[in-house]
């Protein structure tokens, strides 16, 4: 596999004068990253590269994309079909699927390859002293499975990539297939360098005149070098786990079936931080009968302690930082991003950080993995058509929709959530051809009692019941070209069993077409349950200073957040999104106006019955941190800093009131909150008071404070997410993620119409992904906010 984005010349793809094209290229440029992300591609059956767009190596210069692939025998490179290899045997495993065996060698110090049997069990047998020892034959053997290199016995190649060697053993006693004569190498590293550089090849030949031929196929090939002088055969090793997941299990590591070590009790695994541009662990890999819950993926920098910056050092990722200390912390969302395809699978392979693009250039960076195991992914039950009881619905727009669940007979009752203390996660693949480009979808959602839509891991509303008197929820959407992950976290309230399930289909915005529906093929994991909010503090508190003035009914609720202390300090990489439910809707209410009254710091988007309303933003705005307040990342763990998102001296912080209508049977609030910063995006203070006033002006919820009596407010709660800096690619629109401003023009409902309007209106001239449609979008209007997606008309 080889990718390049770029350009290398005028004659390729030639400069069309009237495409309107900035320039044209006369010198090279090439995306590293592209070509770094097709390595870890070798030896896959498929893989997906990540859109040129985000990696754009010279902005404004016309390029072209291409990639060159050549398939190779079927497997792992590091592993070889049907071929016995002669070593000493260190252990057994009586039986172990392919992936166990590789692992059960992985967990033996003494291992360097494995053999698996053909046999009905599965027999596992761990070697040392490949080629030399005195157990088994170098030769086919159709009894075996696979022989898979496990542990290197050299240093490897500066790639990264290890290689497990024999000295004293010849050419004509390793035939393969050829796949390249390299000629002579500069050393043995420099032969393996070539190996792990060259797509397919799995072993080197090494001759004492450093001759380097390269291979694949052993016994598969008739390629023979009859050359004496050949005095070492190295073979390259599948990726392992490097140091083992039990060196970083906080408590107790267990030996799981077939041998292989995890942490005892489901706890979590953290790599902790690999400084400098180190590939730290390979893979992600949770024990038999449980797959990857949570995964948490960091590469940048965030203090200047965890990696210090040694002046002087000899350490050449040190040597090369030309600051020590970037001015603000740093992330890069597209190593995170990569990730998310993780959860729900057993193991998974973790990307080095040179598969994307460098967050903070020429600054001391390190890496961090960390994951937690959930039970496996579980059956999703089909409980029956939509018109099923107990809930009867007669005008679902999709009658050919399941009712689904986790357990079975869930229509009569299913555990509760907070008693379960977990929540089922319903996930679907979507896949858009790139001829039907980016696609208009509406997402129709029935729940019992409630589910929150995500696409890609972005919340997008929710569904809160649907059956008479209510109605069911209807979320657009927009589905870019490619795979896209379709989530339904799901949430059965009370504290006893109840009826549970949800009923949800997803269609062209025209009605005409179904893209997915819930149905028994859909998959699901159960994920943690929602926690409560941190409760700040009084809603008169600093540093935001609500005036005494304010209406009596905000003054009782309370300042609310996803983490304590964030009236002083709160990340800005992180999205809480707050829900709360009225659960009793009198039908006095029914048909009239609600009240919500809000102040938040920095800025929400109200979601009412998961339809967007309106988005709000801090008034007063924070002020600019001073010039001489330098915004130093830190530890998490360290002492905050002072406020730099007060409100400007003598002026009260005011608030917000939006009318919501109100729907017989209950009423779902969900309000998602940014915590951002004027100048810099580095975070500060963040906080969100609210209460909700019924048509007659009594209090129904209120934000940090039960409600009491039978006015029929729930628990509020929080789910939170990562910002999500990669933007979805729009045609028509330049995205720039973490950018706002320009001129506004007019507020749509959804980003979904700012999208459709936007490209119809000769006026407008970009969005953002809060809907704000703009008339003027220019780099001098433009200013950082982040988690949000600024779409510039092309």
């Amino acid at each position: 596999m080889a990718a390049f984005y770029g350009r290398t010349d005028n004659a390729t793809c030639p400069w069309p004068f009237a495409s309107g094209a900035a320039t044209q290229q006369t010198s090279t440029c090439a995306s590293a990253p592209v070509a770094a992300q097709s390595v870890l591609c070798r030896g896959r059956r498929a893989c997906d590269l990540f859109k040129a767009g985000l990696l754009d190596p010279c902005p404004g210069f016309y390029k072209w994309y291409e990639v060159n692939v050549t398939c190779t025998l079927a497997g792992d490179l590091g592993c070889e079909a049907g071929v016995d290899v002669r070593g000493r045997t260190v252990g057994v495993v009586g039986s172990a699927s392919r992936e166990e065996c590789r692992d059960a060698c992985v967990a033996t110090d003494s291992c360097v390859f494995s053999v698996r049997l053909r046999d009905a069990a599965g027999t596992c047998i761990l070697r040392s002293a490949p080629l030399t020892g005195p157990d088994g034959e170098t030769r086919t053997d159709p009894r075996v499975d696979q022989t898979c290199w496990s542990r290197s016995t050299e240093e490897g190649s500066t790639a990264g990539l290890g290689f497990a060697c024999a000295a004293g053993v010849g050419g004509e006693a390793l035939p393969g297939r050829l796949v390249a004569d390299s000629g002579w190498a500069a050393n043995l590293t420099d032969c393996m360098d070539r190996c792990s550089e060259t797509g397919g090849c799995s072993y080197i030949l090494y001759g004492e005149d450093a001759r380097c031929v390269l291979l694949n196929g052993l016994f598969r090939g008739s390629y023979l070098h009859r050359n004496a002088s050949f005095v070492m055969a190295c073979f390259r090793v599948a990726p392992d786990l490097g140091p083992g997941p039990c060196r970083h299990c906080p408590g107790a590591c267990v030996a799981y079936p077939n041998g292989v070590p995890q942490c005892a009790n489901g706890e979590s695994v953290d790599s902790g931080p690999v400084c400098g541009l180190s590939l730290g662990p390979t893979r992600a890999v949770c024990p038999p009968g449980t797959v990857l819950g949570t995964m948490s993926a960091f590469f940048g920098r965030a203090d200047n302690i965890t990696c210090a910056w040694a002046f002087g050092s000899t350490d050449p990722q040190q040597a090369s930082a030309l600051s020590c200390q970037p001015a603000t912390s740093c992330r890069s969302a597209a190593f995170a991003s990569l990730h998310l395809g993780c959860l729900g699978r057993q193991l998974c392979y973790l990307a080095p950080p040179s598969s994307v693009p460098d967050p903070c250039a020429e600054a001391y960076k390190w890496t961090s993995f960390a994951f937690t195991c959930s039970p496996a992914p579980l059956a999703v039950f089909d409980l029956g058509p939509a018109g099923m009881p107990p809930w009867n619905i007669t005008n679902f727009p999709d009658p050919a929709a399941r009712w689904i669940w986790v357990t079975p007979n869930a229509n009569i009752w299913a555990a509760a959530s907070p008693a379960l203390g977990s929540m089922p996660v319903f996930q679907k693949v979507l896949d858009v051809p790139a001829s039907s480009g980016t696609i208009l979808a509406a997402l129709t959602v029935a729940a019992d009692s409630r589910c929150d839509a995500y696409l890609n891991e972005s919340y997008q509303g929710s569904g809160f019941g649907g059956w008479l008197p209510t109605t069911p929820v209807s979320l657009p959407m927009l589905l870019s070209v490619g795979s896209s992950r379709l989530s339904l976290r799901c949430h059965n309230a009370g504290a006893d069993p109840s009826p549970a399930g949800v009923l949800a289909t997803l269609l062209l915005s025209t009605g005409t077409g179904v893209l997915a529906r819930t149905d028994a093929s859909w998959s699901v994991f159960m994920a943690p349950y929602m926690p409560e909010p941190s409760v700040l503090g009084e809603s008169l508190m600093r540093p935001w200073n609500i005036t005494p003035a304010a209406p009596a009914a905000l003054r009782e609720a309370r300042w609310i957040w996803s983490s304590p202390g964030a009236d002083a300090y709160a990340a800005p990489n992180l999205v809480p999104t707050f829900y709360a439910v009225w659960w009793y809707t009198p039908n006095t209410q029914a048909g009239r106006q609600a009240t919500l009254l809000l102040a938040v710091d920095d800025h929400a988007d109200v979601f009412w019955n998961g339809i967007y309303v309106r988005s709000v933003d801090r008034v007063p705005p924070a002020l600019p941190r001073s010039p001489n307040a330098a915004a130093l990342p830190r530890s998490p763990n360290a002492a905050a800093p002072p406020s730099s998102s007060t409100a400007a001296p003598g002026v009260a912080m005011t608030w917000h009131r939006l009318a919501l209508f109100i729907f017989p049977g209950h009423n779902l609030l969900s309000v998602r909150v940014f915590n951002e910063d004027a100048t810099t995006g580095a975070g500060g203070p963040a906080g969100l008071l609210a209460v909700l006033l019924d048509a007659d002006n009594v209090t129904v919820l209120r934000s940090g404070a039960d409600v009491g009596g039978s006015a029929g407010g729930g628990i509020w709660q929080v789910h939170v997410t990562s910002v999500d800096t990669v933007c979805s690619p729009l045609k028509g629109f330049t995205a720039r993620p973490n950018m706002d401003g320009g001129f506004d023009l007019i507020a749509a409902s959804h980003v979904t119409e700012a999208f459709i309007a936007c490209r119809a209106n000769d006026v407008c001239r970009g969005f953002n992904s809060r809907g704000v449609m703009k008339r003027v979008v220019t780099a001098a209007t433009m200013r950082v906010a982040t988690g949000t997606c600024l779409y510039v008309k092309v």
